[in-house]
């Protein structure tokens, strides 16, 4: 119940303090012991409300330093690193239908930069003129 009185005001009152933000991180990462799916879930439904938040003010950064515990911020890292995962998988599954046919040669455009061979030669040559 607690839990959703906090969502509730998050979507509601824009104007939360970085410091009450990065509190409300620490507590859904302590929520539980363990890190069980439901400890999970908390993390992830809070992060949720949080990034949908407006850009936070210029001691956001100040107050994660100050507050958040490393192993914290990792937990909430890894979070982030799944979601950015779920992500990837889901723009290369929409992107396999226009994966090349085995057997189909695959045409390499020109790499753009020059090969250190040919900068050694125009190094070289425009010594001497």
């Amino acid at each position: 119940m607690m839990q959703d009185n906090i969502h509730l005001a998050l979507q509601q009152i824009q104007t939360i303090s970085s410091s009450t933000v990065v509190r409300l991180v620490r507590e859904a990462v302590h929520s539980a012991p363990t890190r069980s799916s439901k400890h999970r879930t908390r993390l992830t439904e809070l992060l949720h409300c949080i990034l949908a938040l407006p850009t936070p003010s210029p001691t956001y950064r100040l107050d994660l330093r100050k507050s958040l515990p490393v192993e914290d911020a990792a937990m909430v890292l890894e979070e982030l690193t799944t979601w950015a995962e779920m992500h990837v998988e889901r723009r290369l599954e929409g992107l396999s239908s226009w994966a090349p046919e085995e057997g189909a040669e695959m045409k390499m455009p020109r790499p753009v930069t020059p090969s250190l061979e040919s900068v050694g030669l125009t190094f070289c040559l425009s010594r001497w003129d």
